[in-house]
Formats: structure tokens, sequence, C-alpha cells
């Protein structure tokens, strides 16, 4: 895990043995398809440039502006690497705002991610620290995060037999559920799967739905989805029936 100021640091290294560049986003008028063939375009022109440690970023998405799902672009670039023969000469960090829990992480490092930096989930636990819901200091409130997040991937690596982070990099130690066989394939290559379901342009979709929800929505907000917390109203999803009044909550 990485802070803001970390990966500063590696995007600022000044060695003749490092070089870095930052691979981003793609215009909205593009499909998944063609922006990740230009992805892989960028990364095989700075693996000819000789750059060894690529940042993907998906900071500066606006309303022209899309991001690769990170998971996505993680494991495709691992697979495309692999194809190019250049695994091995590139490492690869994520600068991401959707990473925020132990499974999520857990599979972008299981997928090629050689560390993450997820900025959003820093600033809101830097938000809750200066609102007074966390009663710590941001900064030891942000490494305490990043301690757990750490432990709880080490934890699901033991559980898999794998006794060292670096032996659970890239292992892929996962299996697919609710992906498309060809989809799996081609991204997630030597992932096991048993069912269908999902494949590029079904993600995409996906993707655009909730860009355009989002910016549609700004100014009142962005909707809780209810993951972590009880939903209540109108808008809730039902899930036991009470025979006191009758209906379900």
């Amino acid at each position: 895990m990485l802070t803001e100021e970390e990966l500063c640091r590696i995007r600022g290294l000044n060695h003749p043995a490092f070089s870095v560049r930052t691979v981003s986003l793609y215009p909205i008028e593009t499909s998944l398809r063609a922006a990740l063939d230009a992805f892989f375009a960028a990364c095989d022109q700075a693996c000819g440039d000789g750059i060894n440690i690529l940042i993907l970023s998906d900071k500066g998405v606006d309303e022209d502006h899309l991001a690769i799902p990170a998971l996505l672009a993680v494991s495709a670039l691992e697979q495309h690497l692999i194809h190019i023969k250049k695994r091995t000469a590139v490492s690869v960090i994520l600068e991401s705002g959707e990473p925020r829990d132990v499974h999520q992480l857990a599979l972008l490092i299981a997928y090629g991610a050689r560390a993450v930096n997820p900025y959003l989930a820093h600033d809101c636990v830097r938000s809750l620290c200066e609102k007074g819901l966390v009663q710590k200091k941001a900064e030891e409130a942000i490494r305490d995060y990043d301690r757990a997040l750490t432990a709880g991937v080490l934890k699901i690596a033991s559980k898999m037999g794998v006794s060292a982070l670096q032996a659970y990099q890239s292992a892929q130690l996962f299996e697919a559920v609710g992906l498309d066989g060809k989809f799996v394939e081609t991204c997630f290559t030597n992932t096991p799967y048993a069912l269908g379901g999902a494949d590029l342009h079904t993600i995409e979709a996906d993707s655009r739905f909730h860009h355009a929800a989002a910016f549609a929505g700004m100014e009142r907000g962005l909707p809780s989805i209810g993951a972590h917390k009880l939903r209540t109203g109108e808008g809730a999803e039902e899930h036991l029936y009470s025979p006191e009044t009758g209906k379900r909550r």
C-alpha cells in the first residue's frame, strides 16, 4: 500500500536504474475495446523507451473521460506483457479510487499490481478525521488503514498456502464467477471458470451507466448503495418479512 507522498516520491525518482511513466484515461467516445488497444500501445511505447515502472492512474475522470476498470486494466496489461515477453522488465503500480477493501486489494495484487495507492479511500479516512468521527490524526489513521489492508491480504495468501507476499503477486489464485469464458481467457488468462456471464461489452455498458449517473447527480451528491450499512425507506432492498407489520423490511 502506498500513500500519496510515497507515490509522489516514486514519480519523482531521479536514478539511472529507474524510469517512471503514468498511463491514464480514455475519451468517452472511445469504446472500451479500442481503449484497451490504445492502453497496450502506450505501454508498449513506454517499454520501448526504457520505462520500467508503469503507474496506471484513474485520476482526472470527468464528463468527457473514463478510466478502464482497475482490475481489468491491471490483469489485461499483465497478460499483454507476458505475451510480448516484457513482464519481468516492468513493475506496475495502480493509482486508483476504486480499491477500498481487502478483497479488492488481494485481487489487484494477485493479478499483477506490485503496489496500490487507493487515494480516494485515503481521502475518505482523512475526511473522517477532520470531522472528528475518527479520533486520530489523519496520517496515523491512514497508516492504520493501510496496515489493516496489508494484513488482510497476507491472511488471504496464507489461507491459500502462500507464505510470502512476493509469491502471491501475479499468482491468480481466484476463480471467475459470472464472467464470459472468452473474456476470461483473454484478460484473466489461466483463471478457472465454470459459469458464463458478463463480457467486455457488458462491463463497458456498466461502466458508462455509473459514469453518466455520477455526473448527472453531482449537485446532490452520489447515492449510497448500502453495501456496508442497513438501508431503509422506499428505495431499500427488501430482505425480511415482518409478520407484525405484514411488510418486508
